[in-house]
């Protein structure tokens, strides 16, 4: 079964704005909670294998979970730099590296994950310092400029999910 470049960076792209993984089950799970990217996020997983799909009754969404322990390895060892958790993903270089139209995918994918369009402009909202400056190297790639500054300052809390977070960085 071979997969195009651009449904490629479309699952990066959702994977590396909302996806975990699980190393001792080989799952890739991404969590959503906007119904508009339900089809998307199993279409694009499902040419990786039979995606499962659970109700999250935390947040209100859906947690769609793939099994390919192929894919989980090569995700482990392309997206993320120095360390794992969500503080370390990184955009994988073969997206950076890769021509405008796929980057432009995985760029609208990480959006609609994390991410919002306001008056026109497209904002990209992470916590990693890894992925600021990803994003500003792949928006810079596509002909674009971007900005970006810092929402919160360490040592400050924030919810997600019914959970209280404290920022480290």
């Amino acid at each position: 079964n071979t997969v195009g470049a651009h449904e490629f960076a479309i699952l990066l792209g959702w994977y590396v704005s909302e996806g975990s993984i699980d190393r001792s089950s080989g799952c890739i799970s991404i969590s959503q909670k906007k119904e508009k990217n339900f089809d998307e996020i199993q279409r694009v997983l499902s040419h990786f294998g039979k995606v499962q799909v659970k109700n999250n009754g935390k947040s209100g969404g859906k947690d769609f979970k793939l099994f390919n322990k192929g894919l989980m390895n090569w995700i482990i060892d392309n997206c993320y730099k120095g360390g794992s958790g969500f503080k370390y993903k990184t955009v994988p270089r073969w997206v950076a590296n890769n021509s405008k139209s796929v980057i432009v995918e995985f760029l609208r994918a990480f959006r609609d994950g994390d991410g919002y369009i306001h008056n026109g402009r497209n904002y990209y909202v992470t916590s990693s310092v890894n992925l600021v400056d990803d994003l500003m190297e792949l928006i810079y790639k596509t002909g674009k400029v971007g900005s970006y500054y810092k929402n919160s300052e360490a040592g400050s809390t924030f919810e997600i999910e019914g959970r209280i977070a404290t920022r480290t960085e």
